[in-house]
C-alpha cells in the first residue's frame, strides 16, 4: 500500500464540505478512479490556522512517524498576518526546513 500525507494549514485540512472538499477528499477520489491496480491511502494533516512554525513543530509526528511515499505541502498563507510575527524570511526558511526534512 501507498500512503499520502497532504500536510499544511486550512487549504488542506478545511472540514467545510459544504462550500469546497478537502484537498486529500479529492486526491482520495482521484487515486481510488485512476489506480484501481494499487491501495494508495490519503491522509489529511492539515490544521487551520497553522502557520510554517506550527507546521514544522507538528512535522514528526504528523509525517515522518507515518513514513510516507509522497507528502504535498501547502501552507504559508498564515504567516502573512500582523499578528503571525512570522517575516517572509522566516517563512521561507520553515518550508526549506519542511522541504529539506530527511526522511
Amino acid at each position: 500500500m501507498r500512503k499520502l500525507i497532504c500536510l499544511g494549514d486550512s487549504i488542506t485540512g478545511s472540514t467545510n464540505l459544504a462550500l469546497y472538499p478537502k484537498w486529500s477528499d479529492i486526491l482520495q477520489a482521484i487515486f481510488e478512479s485512476a489506480a484501481k491496480d494499487k491501495e494508495i491511502t490519503v491522509l489529511n494533516r492539515g490544521i487551520a490556522g497553522n502557520t510554517t512554525r506550527q507546521v514544522l513543530d507538528r512535522l514528526e509526528d504528523d509525517v515522518i512517524k507515518e513514513n510516507p511515499d509522497l507528502v504535498t505541502l501547502l501552507i504559508g498563507g498564515n504567516d502573512r498576518g500582523e499578528d503571525s510575527g512570522i517575516d517572509p524570511e522566516e517563512t521561507r526558511k520553515n518550508i526549506e526546513e519542511i522541504i529539506d526534512y530527511h526522511y
